[in-house]
């Protein structure tokens, strides 16, 4: 930021804050990606900004954040110079273009097309993550499937039922097929024999098995309109973006010696999917992204771009004993949304399950810590026009990067040159 700067001293405040945007957009890609702690996320109850989102992203809320201090600084040192049309200046500028944007977003989240209704139910079971054992397991699916057949007695037309991230651990195709573990096979069984009993689509979080005997994260669909349940056949969704350190080992072909001997448990690494699945049942598109997928937006456009008109967020972060983090999860759920012009329900093991409507504006919710389960029937946009978000994804980012790069590199060709003394 200094050096930059000091290179263009005319436009310090402006440069600021186009590297410190520049610098957000640039750790959140890769391996080591990671978004929490956005500027923009900050502002998710704030209309105007959200309504922007369907054209560029969280990154034009960041940067208007990033840009507004930048002016009011700017501001403030033109008025304690008694410069007052100056100090106007930057403010002026900044709300013309954030209008244009806004406009342009208002615009474009404009829908008065076809839409599908659907009931849905997303069964929150309140569980701790950290306690996680054989005893847990059984508890866990002894409650959800408890929560779902009260909620199932209330909206006996529901036409999904979503269960949170890793809802069921142990694997249900393995253990149903393997039946080596008697525990294990009754606590599958009883969470298949719910689902047979039920017409409803259910989406489960799942620790699965692949065909190559690895582990992964996923969420499973059951559908009667498409597969029997018994003996079971879901359709498979594998989370591709896992949690550095947490869920995966970053960089590991290239690392494996250190890994190897650094790390000596690796019982919870995943294998990542590959594949932005979308699904079709009940009369519309939908995908699951898992958790902390969520938190990207360019990986969430492009389910919608394959094709989703509905995301559907199944989620644990009861390993964080905090209602903030559940809150700041939620925040990043709701850009998704007003991005795409899409519903993103979310359904978790601790908070906060909710339905979100395509203009980011959360309609219903849960509290957090309990246990309990949400029903609503929820309109979701079909045939909808892709926003300009979905089509080119991170635009406005990655042109704050390229301004970046040209201005450091002018920056630097000048110095070469008065260097040489040209």
């Amino acid at each position: 930021m200094k050096l930059l700067a000091l290179c263009y001293p005319a436009f310090s405040f402006c440069i600021m804050a186009l590297v410190f945007c520049s610098f957000e957009y640039l750790r959140s890609l890769g391996p080591l990606g990671f978004s929490y702690g956005i500027m923009g996320y900050s502002q998710w109850k704030f209309s105007p900004l959200l309504l922007a989102a369907p054209v560029g992203g969280v990154w034009m809320s960041s940067a208007f954040c990033a840009f507004f201090s930048a002016a009011s600084a700017r501001g403030l040192v033109a008025y304690r110079e008694n410069k007052l049309g100056k100090a106007a200046v930057p403010f002026l500028v900044l709300f013309l273009v954030s209008g244009f944007f806004v406009l342009q977003g208002w615009h474009v989240s404009q829908f008065d097309g076809e839409c599908k209704d659907v009931t849905v139910v997303l069964v929150q079971n309140g569980t701790d993550s950290s306690k996680y054992s054989d005893g847990m397991y059984k508890r866990d699916i002894s409650a959800l499937v408890s929560l779902t057949e009260e909620a199932l007695s209330i909206y006996q037309d529901a036409d999904f039922v979503v269960w949170p991230e890793t809802a069921v651990v142990p694997p249900l195709q393995y253990h149903y097929g393997a039946r080596t573990d008697v525990d294990r096979f009754n606590a599958v069984s009883s969470v298949l024999g719910l689902v047979s009993r039920s017409s409803a689509c259910y989406i489960i979080g799942n620790h699965a098995v692949d065909g190559d005997g690895e582990d992964c994260n996923a969420a499973l669909v059951f559908d009667h309109e498409k597969a029997p349940v018994l003996p079971p056949q879901p359709e498979i969704y594998v989370k591709q973006h896992l949690v550095p350190f947490t869920e995966s080992l970053p960089f590991y072909p290239s690392l494996k010696g250190l890994y190897d001997k650094a790390v000596v448990d690796r019982s919870f690494m995943w294998k990542a999917g590959d594949a932005a699945s979308v699904f079709t049942g009940r009369g519309i598109s939908f995908s699951v992204p898992i958790c902390f997928e969520d938190t990207f937006g360019n990986l969430c456009s492009q389910f919608v771009k394959e094709g989703a008109c509905c995301l559907f967020n199944i989620c644990n972060d009861s390993w964080a004993a905090s209602p903030v983090c559940q809150r700041q999860h939620l925040a990043m759920s709701v850009f998704r949304a007003a991005e795409n012009g899409v519903p993103v329900l979310r359904s978790t093991a601790s908070g906060v399950t909710c339905v979100i409507d395509g203009k980011g504006k959360l309609v219903e919710e849960l509290d957090e810590f309990c246990s309990g389960f949400l029903g609503r029937r929820v309109s979701v946009p079909i045939a909808k026009r892709p926003s300009p978000y979905t089509v080119y994804g991170d635009w406005f980012a990655i042109l704050e990067i390229c301004v970046f790069s040209f201005l450091s590199a002018a920056a630097l060709i000048k110095k070469l040159l008065q260097k040489q003394g040209l």
